[in-house]
């Protein structure tokens, strides 16, 4: 392999530019003898004379012509390679995804995607929309720079979590539901009534198990499906109960529907942002994630209130 340096390179294409050592090291505020050193020591590295030089005249021989051709793309590739990370670091541009659950997807960060989109339109956020094992994939696989997402489980070690809110659980009913009337409800109450729960492997479903498991209660399922609105349409047409987090909340229709706390809250996840270990993020990523963790602040209280 030939090693010549990008000065030699750069020193050799204003030369065949400007047709003259002395124009180049003008145009390379450099001297004359220093434009000239460099040219020889790339002729002596390559093995080839690039210049015909005479006392009127610099031309470049066939071989300086090629090597000329050659190295002006490459150095314009480098420039507009150099170009595209400047306007990255400075925000201007970006492109990176992020993973996410179906809940988070359809209610908080939507919203949060558009605010920052507005400060910087050159930077494109693509959205893993999936259920959590998905999307704990999507992020130790690198398809998305990080994830918004509940903790990855105890024993995965590579991917790390910044918790930015605590998201309850609420029960849901149909308006003639007989707790319909009540503002709060026990899990020892609601096994009374048939369960919509969701599938097993989603977030949700974990969340609700581990609150039955802690009261020493079973979650016999009447229904199970993987969408929170499949659940909530089996609620409305009266066939259970169903649970959904708080933020998903705002895609209830209130007016078919009851909202009702659990007592003594035991039914939450912690959201928060998933990493994998060892992983550089882009200046847009990065700034996304501060932009985040600004947003959420206190979402977690608001929610519980």
């Amino acid at each position: 392999m030939i090693n010549y340096t990008l000065s030699q390179v750069t020193t050799f294409l204003a030369v065949v530019e400007t047709r003259s050592f002395r124009q180049a090291a003008e145009r390379l505020l450099v001297s004359p003898p220093a434009v000239s050193a460099r040219v020889r020591e790339l002729e002596d590295r390559l093995g080839v004379r690039l210049f015909h030089r005479t006392t009127r005249s610099v031309v470049p021989t066939a071989e300086g012509e090629r090597l000329a051709a050659a190295a002006a793309q490459a150095l314009g590739e480098l420039h507009r390679a150099a170009d595209a990370l400047r306007d990255e670091a400075a925000l201007r541009r970006g492109r990176f995804a992020v993973a996410t659950l179906p809940s988070v997807a359809a209610t908080i960060l939507p919203p949060a995607m558009a605010d920052f989109r507005a400060s910087h339109p050159g930077v494109e956020i693509a959205m893993v929309d999936a259920y959590a094992g998905r999307a704990f994939d999507a992020v130790a696989r690198g398809e998305a720079a990080f994830g918004v997402l509940p903790a990855a489980p105890p024993d995965d070690r590579d991917l790390l979590f910044e918790p930015l809110f605590r998201d309850d659980s609420v029960v849901v009913v149909p308006v003639g539901h007989a707790l319909a009337r009540r503002r709060t409800v026990t899990l020892t109450e609601l096994v009374r009534h048939p369960l919509l729960v969701p599938a097993v492997g989603t977030s949700v479903r974990t969340m609700v198990d581990g609150a039955f498991r802690r009261f020493d209660l079973d979650v016999v399922p009447a229904h199970e499906a993987m969408n929170l609105t499949t659940l909530l349409a089996l609620a409305e047409a009266g066939f259970g109960v169903t649970f959904v987090p708080h933020i998903f909340v705002v895609r209830l229709d209130l007016s078919r529907l009851k909202m009702l706390t659990i007592a003594g809250r035991p039914m939450a996840r912690d959201i928060g942002m998933v990493t994998l270990r060892g992983r550089s993020l882009s200046p847009a990523a990065i700034a996304f994630k501060e932009f985040l963790r600004g947003r959420f602040a206190g979402i977690g209280r608001q929610a519980a209130a």
